[in-house]
């Protein structure tokens, strides 16, 4: 007896149709993001366009990227500029005025940031990513709130930076809000690996077959690790900078990286 079917259909969308003499619409190689609020399902084309459907299936706009996008989207909540400390009142509030944004890179070689819920620009960098590494934010850096003294830095799923890496070696991380550049750390190899970022930490592999953990408050010091084991290389790091004293700024000096970068980082990490 035949199984039956492991789901049901419920809705397809077709991209724009090839052109001639290719038949059909345009590849969708980019995996889909799902905002867990409204359903709205974001994904990349071979079209040079970012699609945002319903839950339902309805195209709800487009964004011209200007060249293929095969990486996955990245959404999360915009963070408002931290206070010291406000009442968990104040950080509801605040979360319920988050901005919505969408942050992907394309074969253009510049990583976008759109509003979510429109698909307006809200800024672009050029990065050198073409399109094989997904961006990924800081949204693991929320906890909730703690307590009667809890901070805007607490809010659940919102975003203070983006990281993405680029096929020239540059690990590159830029104020989610506005995209200013606020570091960027040279790898010894191409980096197609989408990164990983757990509150000030950002993982990701590299073309020399190691996985790479960067410190983004200690002007990105790397850690080499391959996968389930530490590993000493002493011939690579001499040719990587020491890591910054606790304060930073004379090390961050030394090692060629802007002070201001690095003091608006922290500032925005809360440290």
């Amino acid at each position: 007896a035949s199984s039956p079917p492991w789901s049901s259909l419920l809705w397809q969308f077709r991209t724009t149709a090839r052109e001639p003499p290719y038949e059909g619409s345009e590849p969708v190689f980019s995996p889909p993001a799902v905002c867990a609020s409204s359903g709205r399902v974001t994904f990349g084309c071979m079209d040079g366009r970012l699609y945002t459907l319903s839950a339902a299936g309805a195209l709800l706009w487009t964004f011209d990227a200007g060249g293929p996008i095969f990486s996955a989207p990245c959404l999360g909540l915009v963070r408002p500029p931290a206070a010291a400390a406000i009442s968990a009142r104040a950080v509801a509030a605040v979360a319920d005025a988050s901005v919505e944004r969408v942050w992907f890179t394309s074969q253009q070689g510049q990583i976008f940031c759109l509003r979510a819920a429109d698909g307006a620009l809200a800024w672009r960098q050029p990065a050198e990513v073409h399109g094989h590494s997904s961006p990924a934010v800081d949204t693991a850096a929320g906890q909730g709130v703690r307590g009667p003294g809890a901070s805007v830095m607490d809010l659940p799923h919102t975003t203070s930076v983006v990281c993405v890496g680029a096929v020239d070696g540059h690990v590159h991380v830029f104020s989610s809000a506005d995209g200013r550049p606020l570091a960027t750390r040279m790898l010894p190899g191409a980096v197609f690996s989408s990164p990983a970022v757990c509150a000030s930490r950002i993982l990701i592999g590299c073309r020399d077959d190691k996985l790479y953990c960067l410190e983004m408050s200690e002007v990105l010091q790397p850690t080499r690790q391959r996968v389930g084991s530490r590993i000493d290389d002493s011939s690579a790091a001499r040719n990587l900078p020491e890591a910054a004293a606790d304060d930073g700024t004379d090390d961050a000096e030394d090692a060629g990286i802007d002070p201001r970068k690095l003091a608006a980082l922290r500032k925005l990490l809360g440290r």
